[in-house]
């Protein structure tokens, strides 16, 4: 006599079906243990040593057991949960997340980017009933990972030229000028300059550290003019060369009148506190250059940063066409010469 009044007699098929989806890796462990205790229960297996067996409750057995010989297999299904009814239809949610992947000046909305509270208004506007609130709306977005109110920047190359310009500096990155290979004593050098550069000198010179106490550091300093840091990087040796000057060189354009003189940015005979070049956002607080010794600013900076190495370029012409093929299917009226 059965311990069970719920007796499962499988079919060929079902228990082919079961069989397979206790084995089956990728299945979920709650489907996979249903399938088990309806194998073990269509065997004649009591609820007690199916529990044992698995290492479950004997409640837990008696319910699939109950199930299964109530809806099939269509009952190792999860039933309806209760709680609160869903109050927005899907259509609603697939909307709201529609309008969020177009841009607003499609819907006719005078708006750079969607934001949570401008959807949720946009959509009472069109008369979305029950309209969703914006922390509806956000919990939405959420689900889909999409965030509308966020933007990346990139720039279209507008000069018809561009081509055959990045493609010379793509040669030069690869040690090549005009097909021909650079030669040992050819270097190539990327300069730039700094102007308007802040140099400060602390009212009181900093104090070291001691036991239990910091190093303290004067706020105040007095401005001494502005400095020009000019640069050159040496690609493919990785070294910088660098000096600050009082001056670029360079004439202030006038509209009338005779041309400018250069004028002097910072005086020449005082101790300056400098800040360095972008390899250091912050200068040590203790270390005092002089404007007209770059040696002594060059060998402090060495002291405190990590020197960068070769920049080995991997990007070639191959690679800049292609890039400049993708842009073009977004430019359409503006087509780009392919590089040589």
């Amino acid at each position: 006599m059965p311990s069970s009044p719920y007796v499962i007699c499988l079919g060929d098929a079902e228990r082919a079906q079961l069989e397979s989806v206790s084995r089956r890796a990728s299945a979920p462990f709650r489907l996979v243990l249903q399938a088990r205790i309806v194998l073990l229960a269509a065997a004649g297996t009591a609820n007690r040593v199916i529990a044992e067996r698995l290492g479950i409750c004997e409640d837990t057995a008696r319910k699939w057991r109950r199930r299964y010989c109530e809806q099939g297999i269509e009952g190792l299904a999860d039933a309806p949960r209760p709680g609160r009814p869903r109050v927005f239809p899907a259509g609603v949610v697939a909307g709201v997340k529609a309008l969020a992947c177009e841009m607003p000046a499609a819907s006719g909305t005078p708006l750079a980017r969607w934001t949570c509270p401008d959807l949720a208004r946009h959509a009472a506007a069109s008369g979305i009933t029950p309209a969703p609130s914006a922390s509806t709306v956000r919990r939405w977005l959420a689900d889909g990972a999409l965030k509308p109110w966020q933007h990346q920047s990139w720039i279209f190359p507008r000069d018809p030229h561009f081509a055959v310009k990045a493609s010379r500096v793509l040669d030069l990155c690869q040690r090549e000028w005009e097909g021909e290979p650079l030669g040992e004593d050819d270097y190539v050098l990327s300069a730039d300059e700094k102007p308007g550069v802040q140099a400060r000198m602390r009212v009181h010179l900093p104090l070291p550290p001691g036991p239990g106490r910091a190093m303290r550091a004067e706020s105040e300093y007095h401005r001494c003019g502005t400095l020009a840091y000019l640069a050159a990087y040496d690609v493919h040796r990785a070294q910088v060369t660098g000096r600050c000057e009082p001056t670029t060189g360079r004439l202030p354009q006038r509209p009338h009148g005779p041309p400018a003189r250069p004028r002097l940015l910072a005086q020449s005979d005082r101790g300056l506190l400098l800040r360095h070049p972008a390899q250091t956002p912050h200068p040590p607080t203790t270390s005092r250059t002089s404007m007209n010794s770059p040696a002594r600013s060059s060998r402090s900076r060495s002291t405190t940063t990590q020197p960068p190495g070769p920049f080995d370029s991997k990007f070639t012409r191959t690679d800049l066409n292609r890039l400049l093929a993708r842009i073009g299917q977004h430019d359409r009226p503006a087509p780009h010469s392919l590089a040589a």
